[in-house]
């Protein structure tokens, strides 16, 4: 099957596996800066829903360390969490790799590469806050403290964790080839022969 005139499907995955190279080499540079902005914003996030407050962070190789001041009681304290960033961003450089291999055959340049951009970093930013608000909850009830929704919030970080991330690259790819000028060109030869029929 062609994807275009002319470019097969050998040619294409011989594309996105180069594409994803070059994505590849260029990621690893700038991946403490993305989980370092992730990490963050999640941090602010957290803030909102539990009651602490952001006090640092620290961004190492694969790890970014939270610290959150506890307001309870008639006492502040504080705790560290270390969250693995390879648990959220290992599919990057593939997610990457599908935009400028599929971009030559989008319908529509923009809105898909917007869509698929605020998709990924939005499921990455969800997860950071559910494992930093996981990470808060199972501290609070070490110290007898009790915690709404703390079986909601795990479960939803374990799905997200376990499922989400693990099929978002599959997702990202199927959005952007049912945009591709290829795609539209499949459905018309299809009801054309639905319509023979």
């Amino acid at each position: 099957m062609a994807a275009k005139p002319g470019i097969t499907l050998g040619k294409f995955a011989l594309i996105l596996f180069g594409a994803y190279i070059v994505c590849l080499m260029l990621w690893l540079p700038l991946k403490s800066y993305y989980a370092a902005a992730i990490s963050y914003g999640a941090a602010q996030l957290t803030s909102v829903f539990q009651e602490v407050s952001y006090q640092k962070m620290e961004v190492r190789r694969d790890s970014t360390v939270v610290t959150f001041d506890f307001h309870h009681s008639l006492r502040t304290s504080s705790g560290s969490y270390t969250i693995n960033t390879s648990a959220y961003d290992f599919s990057m450089p593939l997610i990457l790799a599908l935009l400028p291999t599929f971009a030559p055959f989008l319908t529509t340049k923009c809105r898909p590469l917007l869509i698929i951009a605020s998709v990924t970093i939005g499921i990455h930013l969800l997860y950071m806050v559910l494992s930093q608000c996981n990470a808060i909850n199972l501290a609070l009830a070490r110290e007898g403290f009790g915690c709404g929704g703390k079986g909601m919030i795990s479960f939803m970080r374990e799905w997200i964790g376990l499922l989400v991330l693990r099929f978002l690259p599959f997702l990202c790819g199927f959005y952007l080839a049912v945009n591709t000028s290829f795609w539209g060109e499949w459905r018309k030869r299809r009801t054309r022969k639905d319509g023979i029929r």
